[in-house]
């Protein structure tokens, strides 16, 4: 089993604790089918550099999230084994945490998407799977290799 990952965003410190394998396996499927190519858009920017492109990645990501998951129960479902300053992420906590404050929400997502899903990316036996899903290059395989 892999060890939690710790990191500070915004002067606060994040755990992001690993899910169990058949809940993060169904989540992997269910956000792939709710972001489509999304995903092969920002991560292949992110790989680049490209600013621009980085900012054009999220935001196609959080409108496809906005189309096909208009309550955002996806996020709470990602970010659900992550505590911020030792405080768990939920309904509740996600408005107090970062209303007026989506700069360290964005990036706290980010994180929880590269701890539950870049295990994903990098088997080459998914980019079939990928590929249904969405627009998948073999860019994305290539940056997010562990």
């Amino acid at each position: 089993m892999q060890d939690n990952v710790t990191k500070t965003i915004g002067g606060h410190v994040y755990e992001f604790r690993h899910l169990p394998a058949m809940y993060n396996t169904n989540l992997f499927i269910k956000f792939t089918s709710i972001i489509g190519g999304s995903l092969s858009k920002f991560f292949g920017a992110m790989d680049g550099g490209d600013l621009s492109l980085i900012g054009d990645g999220v935001s196609k990501i959080m409108s496809s999230i906005h189309i096909n998951d208009p309550q955002g129960l996806i996020i709470l479902e990602i970010m659900s084994s992550t505590t911020r300053d030792g405080v768990a992420i939920n309904k509740t906590t996600f408005d107090q945490f970062y209303t007026g404050n989506i700069e360290e929400m964005t990036e706290a997502l980010f994180e929880n998407m590269v701890v539950h899903f870049k295990p994903f990316l990098h088997l080459n036996k998914l980019s079939g799977f990928l590929q249904q899903q969405g627009e998948v290059t073999t860019k994305i395989t290539e940056s997010l290799t562990i």
